[in-house]
């Protein structure tokens, strides 16, 4: 039985839960990227712009999206939108180096505000992709199945739990809680 990914995301709880929790257990990361993305674009923050690319896009991201060729290093396009919110990032969240006199007053500069659709063009080619990671989830999960049920065997492999375990649950999923995604908080718990 195949499932309508953007459908499915839309519908949120338990239905959204399962299903991007197969996308993590199966190393399907374009689809776990696409609904952030979705999601980043309704808030948007420098801290969530941040994360994504460090995750998702970055050259050693630990969820490297399958789309090298519109990716850095073979496309810095991304990488030149991302530096100056880094670095405004990184300008409001560091204390000043120097204590500076008390007149005037140091405040922090305000945290810059990225624009909503830094995303969205990767986004919507992954799902758009016949080929790609989300057209094979939605052709491969049984929502009555769930998210271990649909693997092969039915259980997680060897590699797959280590992905599972030690790079999602340690680093990927606590990443984006911090950056404001708390949805992927019960995601991907085996």
């Amino acid at each position: 039985m195949s499932v309508d990914f953007t459908q499915s995301m839309n519908f949120g709880g338990k239905i959204q839960q399962d299903l991007l929790s197969f996308a993590v257990f199966s190393l399907r990361t374009d689809c776990v990227f696409a609904y952030l993305a979705k999601e980043y674009r309704l808030r948007p923050t420098a801290i969530a712009a941040v994360t994504l690319f460090d995750l998702f896009c970055a050259p050693n991201a630990p969820a490297r999206l399958s789309v090298d060729s519109v990716l850095p290093p073979k496309d810095p396009s991304l990488t030149a939108v991302i530096a100056p919110i880094r670095r405004g990032l990184e300008l409001a969240l560091a204390p000043p180096a120097v204590p500076l006199p008390e007149d005037p007053p140091w405040s922090q500069p305000p945290l810059p505000l990225p624009a909503n659709y830094i995303y969205s063009a990767l986004a919507a080619r992954l799902m758009s992709d016949p080929e790609g990671q989300v057209a094979a989830l939605s052709a491969e999960y049984d929502p009555e199945l769930g998210p271990i049920g649909c693997l092969p065997g039915g259980r997680l492999s060897g590699g797959q739990r280590a992905f599972a375990d030690g790079v999602w649950k340690r680093l990927i999923r606590p990443s984006l809680v911090a950056a404001g995604f708390w949805q992927m908080s019960r995601v991907g718990q085996t």
